[in-house]
């Protein structure tokens, strides 16, 4: 078969033709498919560059929003405290006595409570007494400057002297969850770093310290002809123990020290009056597991290494199982220096079983020394021959 001239022309057209049908559907159709799908994310991006840009154009109201916010929860949580103990209670019960003369005493913690929501209470009463004026001043401050406290109970009496006695129930709530939001400097714990843990411990060894291994030999105590059993029901050993000044201008500090009579360590406590007053004390707190005696006892004991000679009392606050508490001034006299054991007779008509709240140092009048440093071991009873 001849092929013509005219033949030729028209498959190299047909051959023209199908060169540009293959380029086109396998070039130049997905290159404007993707152009489309450009041009559709160019549109995406330039609606979310609006977006962007109305909200960074909302940003100062939107912070200025939530600064309100945090302004306004800021000032209803400072009607809180984020937490409540014995120490906060005791040192904001005193602060509000800076501008009377009352003698607060005998502070007693009733109850405490904490429900699903967090809120924790701390109920405590505590005798009061002064002029009449001080008092309803000091009623005043209290519902005034304690956010979140309330007055239970009033039991007040004229003593015959001019002066008004009597007894008052508080109650302190706190919300631990709005501790981000309360100012730390409403809360004496805050403010003087007494978070309870292994770095502020003050009854951790420090770094070196070797425990002595040889024995000790009991210093010797009155007669010993006649051998009483006694009993150790606190050994000092805990550290869950803090100090509380009463009032706050009364300083001191806790810590362990080696010198001991039984177990490891004995408290070591340096507390300083500053000033002579009548209702000075020093407080030494257990906070850890209650020391509960259930046994009517016959003598209550303590022993004590004084680095000198103060004059100063040092008892033990006890409260019974009908709820009263009871002074027991151990040593009355701290007149020497070194080790010595001192023993009482137990308070009579109390209600077992009893625990120990707290011990206590005092100035018993205006001629003892400011300041003292002692060291306190093995509180000890005995108990009635059967």
């Amino acid at each position: 078969m001849k092929v013509t001239k005219r033949d030729r022309n028209l498959l190299m057209l047909l051959g023209v033709f199908i060169l540009f049908a293959l380029i086109y559907f396998f070039v130049i159709s997905p290159l404007e498919q993707n152009n489309a799908a450009l041009d559709q994310e160019i549109i995406q991006k330039s609606n979310r560059v609006d977006e962007i840009t109305q909200m960074i154009s909302k940003r100062p109201a939107i912070e200025d929003q939530i600064n309100t916010t945090y302004e306004t929860i800021h000032k209803l949580a400072n009607d809180f405290y984020p937490r409540v103990n014995q120490q906060e209670f005791i040192y904001q019960i005193n602060a509000l006595n800076e501008s009377q003369n009352l003698e607060i005493n005998n502070i007693v913690f009733n109850y405490r409570s904490e429900d699903e929501s967090g809120e924790q209470v701390l109920k405590g009463s505590f005798d009061l007494n002064g002029t009449y004026s001080d008092i309803l001043q000091y009623i005043n401050n209290l519902e005034n400057q304690l956010p979140k406290a309330s007055i239970g109970s009033l039991n007040f009496n004229n003593d015959g002297t001019g002066l008004v006695k009597g007894n008052m129930e508080v109650s302190i709530e706190a919300l631990p969850r709005l501790a981000a939001y309360i100012d730390a400097s409403q809360n004496y714990v805050a403010e003087n770093d007494t978070n309870y843990n292994d770095n502020n411990n003050p009854f951790k060894p420090y770094e070196g310290y070797i425990e002595e291994e040889t024995p000790k030999e009991l210093p010797q105590s009155g007669n010993t002809e006649i051998i009483i059993p006694k009993y150790s029901i606190y050994d000092f050993e805990s550290s869950e123990v803090f100090f509380v000044g009463n009032p706050k201008d009364v300083t001191g500090q806790v810590s362990r020290s080696a010198n001991a009579i039984s177990g490891k360590y004995g408290l070591d406590i340096a507390y300083n009056f500053n000033t002579l007053k009548a209702d000075n004390m020093a407080n030494i707190v257990f906070d850890g597991d209650p020391i509960i005696v259930t046994n009517p006892v016959q003598t209550i004991g303590l022993w004590a290494y004084a680095y000198q000679a103060t004059n100063h009392e040092i008892g033990i606050v006890i409260e019974d199982a009908a709820g009263r508490d009871f002074k027991v001034p151990i040593i009355t006299n701290v007149n020497w220096t070194g080790w010595q054991e001192t023993s009482i007779a137990a308070p009579e008509g109390m209600t077992y079983p009893f625990v120990i709240k707290r011990c206590y140092i005092t100035a018993p009048d205006y001629e003892t020394a400011l300041n003292g440093h002692v060291i306190l071991d093995k509180l000890e009873v005995t108990y009635p021959e059967k």
